[in-house]
């Protein structure tokens, strides 16, 4: 294992498994389903992680959806107006949440702040991004059905 930093100062880590495969459960209530990569270099962050992992790369005008063969595995948007410049471009872990709203509670009732509270993204689904008591940060996903 080695922790990297890209070039817009996104840290990441890149895994050579052994015994230990990392992720065993993905894209399930209380677990990973996305990652996503908030950048001011949003076509250089693609180049450099599709050259780097073998991704492929489909854009849109606000997004580009990253992919491991078929699957999607995350994304990259540009940062809003309006960020401060200190804010380095970093990765947002998201975590499938059957009631976003109902985890936020529990988050905030042991300690978390809400960063974005909950919202709807048409034909998408509902998150809120949290930080937790230690200061990391995450997204709560439930997808739209």
């Amino acid at each position: 294992m080695v922790v990297l930093t890209d070039s817009e100062g996104a840290h990441f880590a890149i895994w050579q498994p052994k015994k230990h495969i990392g992720v065993g459960v993905k894209n399930e209530a209380g677990a990973l389903c996305w990652n996503e990569l908030q950048t001011r270099q949003r076509d250089r962050a693609q180049e450099f992680y599709t050259k780097l992992f073998g991704w492929t790369a489909k854009e849109s005008p606000e997004y580009v959806e990253l992919h491991a063969g078929s699957e999607g595995v995350g994304g990259i948007m540009s940062m809003q107006p309006g960020v401060p410049a200190e804010v380095p471009a970093h990765w947002l872990p998201y975590f499938w949440a059957d009631d976003v709203d109902a985890s936020l509670q529990m988050a905030t009732a042991g300690g978390a702040a809400t960063v974005v509270p909950p919202m709807d993204i048409p034909n998408v689904g509902r998150f809120a991004v949290v930080r937790d008591p230690q200061g990391a940060v995450f997204a709560l996903f439930k997808a739209s059905m």
